[in-house]
C-alpha cells in the first residue's frame, strides 16, 4: 500500500488499493476491519431476530460481541487466510485484476467468512449439532452473505483502508524504523564485550609472538656467546699446554747425560712436541 497520501473512496471501490504485503500490517488492517464490522453485524442481526427491542434485552444479549468478535477472529486466522490465499494464487490472481479482482476477492471472504463463523455461533449457542435448525440455518445464509458483502465492499474497507493508510502506515513505519535502530544499538551494545575481548585477544597473541622472536633471538644471542667462550677456553687450554711441553722439552737438552739417556730425550722431546 504505496499511494499512502491519495487514497480516495472510488480506489478502494476499483480495486487500486490492495492489501499490504507485510503480514503485521496485514494482520493489523483485518483486526481494524473485524474491529468495526463485528458491532455492526452483531447489531444488525439482534435486531433482526428479536421480537421486542428492549435495554434489558440488549444487555443480556451484550456477550455476543465479545463472542463473535473471538469467533470471526479465530476464523479469519486459521481458516480463511490459508483458504483465501490460495484460491486467490491459484484462481483470481492469473485472470482477474482491478475491481473484478477486488470484487471476488470480497466475495470469496464473505462466503467463507460467514458460513463458518455462523456454524459456530449456532454450534455454541444452541448447544451442540443436535440443537441446530439445518433448514433455519442454510435459509439465512444467502441474506448474511448478501448484506455482508455490501457492508464490507461498499462502507467498512474504503473506510478502513483509508484510515489504515493515511493514519496506520506512516506510524508503522515509523515504529520499524524506531525499532530496527533500537534493535541495532541492542545488537552494538550485544558485541561490545566480544569487540573487547577479540581485540584483547589479539592483542595478546601479537604480544605473545613479539615475545616468542625476542626470546629465541635472545637464546641464539646467548648460545653464540657460550659456544664462542667454550672455544676460546678450549683454544687458550691448548695454547697452555703446548706451552708447557714445549718449554719442558726445551729444558731437557741440558740435564746431566747420566740421568737421561739420548733415547729418553728424545721420546719425551717427541711427546712434547706431539
Amino acid at each position: 500500500m504505496e499511494e499512502a497520501q491519495t487514497v480516495r473512496y472510488q480506489d478502494c471501490i476499483l480495486g487500486k488499493v490492495g492489501a499490504p504485503k507485510e503480514w503485521k500490517q496485514k494482520a493489523l488492517l483485518q483486526f481494524m476491519m473485524m474491529a468495526c464490522s463485528v458491532p455492526l453485524t452483531v447489531t444488525f442481526n439482534w435486531f433482526i431476530h428479536t421480537p421486542e427491542v428492549t435495554w434489558e434485552q440488549f444487555a443480556s444479549a451484550s456477550y455476543l460481541y465479545p463472542l463473535t468478535f473471538l469467533l470471526v477472529a479465530c476464523v479469519r486466522w486459521l481458516i480463511a487466510n490459508p483458504l483465501v490465499d490460495r484460491i486467490v494464487k491459484a484462481c483470481i490472481t492469473p485472470r482477474l485484476d482491478g475491481m473484478k479482482k477486488s470484487l471476488s476477492i470480497s466475495a470469496i471472504n464473505v462466503f467463507v467468512m460467514g458460513t463458518n463463523v455462523a456454524l459456530l455461533r449456532m454450534l455454541i449457542l444452541q448447544g451442540g449439532l443436535e440443537g441446530i435448525s439445518w433448514v433455519g440455518y442454510l435459509s439465512t445464509l444467502p441474506f448474511s452473505w448478501a448484506m455482508s458483502f455490501v457492508l464490507s465492499y461498499f462502507f467498512i474497507n474504503p473506510f478502513i483502508k483509508k484510515l489504515f493508510v493515511k493514519q496506520v502506515v506512516p506510524r508503522v513505519e515509523t515504529f520499524d524504523e524506531s525499532w530496527a535502530v533500537c534493535h541495532e544499538k541492542e545488537a552494538v551494545r550485544a558485541l561490545s564485550p566480544l569487540v573487547v575481548l577479540a581485540d584483547a585477544r589479539a592483542r595478546l597473541t601479537q604480544r605473545v609472538a613479539c615475545g616468542s622472536a625476542a626470546i629465541r633471538a635472545r637464546a641464539r644471542k646467548l648460545s653464540s656467546r657460550v659456544a664462542g667462550l667454550v672455544e676460546a677456553g678450549f683454544g687458550k687450554a691448548r695454547a697452555h699446554k703446548e706451552a708447557v711441553f714445549h718449554d719442558a722439552a726445551m729444558r731437557l737438552p741440558a740435564a746431566p747425560p747420566v740421568l737421561l739417556g739420548t733415547g729418553s730425550r728424545f721420546a719425551l722431546y717427541s711427546f712434547a712436541t706431539t
